[in-house]
């Protein structure tokens, strides 16, 4: 390795440290290091290099697959892993460097149309330290000791090329005064950050009426076109008995509505005490012994902190691996730092103060919309009836002359996008139907919220759970009736058959691999001591058992079958031989035998010279050069000029097989 030593085990040792892989950072570094120590070396082919090359590729392709199917986290913390056959194959060969061809294919493609050419190799030791520095720094750990690491091992690595004509206290002082300017840059970049953030959300909290919104939802009431939504799953929901109200999952509720916002008013957020159980919280009081039901929900967290999807009355979650839950008055609940697989039980039923009590926002009408809102409650005759009268009277209404669409046609000019929806086309999405209802509550005195959420309603045979996707987001409204807060849908209940229709027909695929994705991350995060170091570990052994078995096994294999060749070569050979000793022999009695200094071509012009025969002179030269390019030749000689040469030897033997006959017509000649 071209690196000083220790310096690259200490860079992979500060990787491991970093992204929790030192269990495979230890054998690593022990491994690289320990080729320094061994003498012998081996002569690797720009062949076998090229296979290890292919290994490593292999390796990332398969780290690729695992991202793509658990949805895990950055790849590039993952690099070393498919550096190490490159680097192990560097450091044990005799060239010390890594072929271009190995690395770049365009390379790998000139290099086998040049055979014979000078061998191009590079050292990727320095490259591959700068990736393992990279692959700390993707576990995102922005702390002091990180900086720390990364400057010392950097300045390790420029110590070793520094100048030697330079003075070396006065380098050291330069790369220490740009190791603090670094650092407070450092600092203050993610400082000004931080102050732009607090700035944005304080200009935005200044700019609408409520100021304390942690919580807003943008509706897409007014927009015109198809609405679009993804088939992607959010989360996988397990039931004992029967799903709670239709299967509706709550993320949050909201009080004002603003321009086509929905507003949590007065949201702010409390910790939730811990129920005594480790793992398990307490959001409400159940007001009779024991839960109605219980959901197994299994969903994926962003950054380790979202929100939870749960039923209407939650009392109890359980199974929650997170350090912080926290709720809102709407009964909005909120975890932090937990799981990136976060699989948690939900115990509901009739709880009591779940949800804050209904004030005077939760009877408020939009100034815009009142008008229009109050228009339709005449129409239905609210006025004057009871609360379970005008609910029933709501619900009839929007179910027995409303349809469910996710198409909205171009407004009139002037007509707000509620007044087309209501007295016009009579027709639209959830989020009509959700602040319709909310509206028309709040006109006959009854408080309302407009809810989102999710509708669990999608059952797969295949995972025995129903599946939650991103098209089955779903808003509807509660009411408040009878001394507790209720759900009121009024969504046509085909919303969910129309959005199946337009589904992917090749969704049934893409689900069997999503769920072979679920099942390998619910692996990653089962055990206390499974992580995805094992799955690498495991991946990286069989690998690098067929790479030792394509170089070693493969190479020997490779060396007997070019003695094998050898043999059948000198076989080949002495065939050849005995095809000529006969003229050997009958040269040999003429006087004429070969020296062992001498070659065939050699002792042909000595002949010459003696006064043979020309025709017999220039016919042996013809049967040497079919005899040589048979015998020397790659591919020898066509089986047409191999019996032409047979021939020629016979005719020749039989031409000047009497003693003498060689140089008979010269004789003849001299005679006359």
């Amino acid at each position: 390795m071209k690196t000083p030593p220790l310096l690259f085990a200490a860079a992979l040792l500060f990787w491991g440290w970093q992204t929790g892989y030192l269990v495979f950072a230890l054998p690593m570094a022990a491994m690289l290091e320990a080729t320094r120590l061994l003498r012998r070396r081996w002569e690797i082919s720009p062949t076998d290099f090229y296979r290890v090359a292919d290994l490593s590729a292999l390796i990332f392709l398969a780290m690729f697959v695992v991202r793509f199917l658990a949805d895990t986290g950055s790849m590039a913390r993952w690099l070393p892993f498919c550096m190490l056959p490159l680097l192990l194959a560097q450091s044990l060969s005799t060239v010390g460097g890594v072929d271009l061809g190995a690395i770049f294919y365009i390379e790998r493609r000139k290099e086998k149309k040049q055979q014979g050419g000078p061998r191009k190799t590079a050292d990727v030791t320095w490259p591959a330290f700068i990736l393992v520095l990279v692959a700390a720094s993707a576990a995102n750990v922005r702390s002091p000791a990180f900086y720390a690491g990364i400057f010392a091992l950097v300045g390790w690595g420029l110590w070793s090329i520094r100048p030697p004509k330079r003075s070396a206290a006065l380098w050291a002082l330069a790369l220490l005064c740009a190791g603090t300017i670094g650092f407070a840059g450092h600092v203050g970049l993610r400082g000004l950050h931080r102050m732009v953030d607090r700035m944005a959300l304080q200009w935005y909290m200044s700019a609408r009426v409520v100021r304390q919104n942690p919580l807003r939802n943008v509706t897409a009431i007014g927009m015109i076109g198809t609405l679009k939504r993804s088939n992607q799953i959010v989360m996988r929901v397990a039931a004992e008995g029967p799903l709670p109200d239709a299967g509706l999952l709550r993320e949050a509720s909201y009080s004002i509505y603003r321009g086509g916002r929905w507003i949590a008013a007065d949201a702010g957020f409390s910790e939730v005490p811990p129920a005594g159980v480790q793992n398990a919280w307490r959001l409400a009081t159940a007001r009779h012994q024991g839960a109605a039901g219980e959901l197994r929900v299994a969903m994926t967290l962003d950054e380790e902190k979202g929100f939870l999807a749960l039923p209407m009355g939650t009392a109890v979650v359980e199974n929650l691996p997170a350090r912080k839950v926290e709720k809102n008055r709407f009964g909005a609940v909120r975890v932090q730092q937990a799981s990136e697989l976060l699989r948690y039980t939900a115990r509901y039923g009739v709880v009591v103060q779940q949800d804050a009590p209904p004030g005077l926002l939760d009877l408020e009408l939009p100034e815009r919309q009142a008008p229009l809102v109050h228009r339709a409650a005449d129409d239905l005759s609210l006025s004057g009836l009871s609360p379970g009268e005008a609910l029933a009277r709501i619900r009839t209404h929007f179910g027995k002359n409303f349809h469910y669409s996710l198409t909205q046609e171009r407004r009139r000019w002037g007509v707000l996008p509620l007044e087309q929806f209501l007295f016009d086309t009579r027709a639209g999405h959830c989020e009509y139907f959700a602040t319709a209802t909310v509206f028309l509550l709040r006109a006959a005195g009854i408080p309302a919220r407009y809810v989102v959420g999710y509708r669990a309603a999608e059952f797969s045979r295949l995972e025995r759970r129903y599946l939650v996707r991103f098209r089955h987001a779903h808003a509807w409204a509660q009411a408040f009736v009878d001394g507790r807060w209720q759900i009121v849908d009024t969504t046509p209940a085909q919303w969910v058959a129309l959005e199946e229709d337009a589904a992917s027909a090749f969704e049934p695929v893409i689900d069997f691999f999503r769920w072979l994705g679920f099942q390998f991350k619910k692996w990653r995060h089962g055990g206390e001591n499974a992580g995805f170091e094992t799955v690498l570990l495991w991946l990286l052994v069989p690998l690098v058992l067929v790479l030792v078995w394509r170089i070693v096994f493969q190479k020997r294999a490779s060396l007997l079958r070019e003695k094998a060749a050898s043999r059948e070569h000198r076989i080949e050979d002495d065939t050849g031989a005995t095809r000529l000793a006969d003229i050997d022999n009958r040269l040999a009695e003429e006087g004429f035998a070969r020296h062992t200094w001498e070659t065939q071509l050699r002792r042909l012009q000595r002949l010459a010279g003696a006064g043979a025969d020309p025709s017999a002179v220039s016919e042996l030269k013809t049967i040497l050069h079919l005899h040589y390019r048979d015998r020397y030749h790659p591919v020898g000689i066509e089986n047409e000029k191999k019996k032409s040469l047979e021939e020629k030897i016979a005719a020749w033997k039989a031409a000047y097989d009497i003693p003498g006959r060689l140089f008979e017509p010269q004789q003849k000649g001299g005679r006359s």
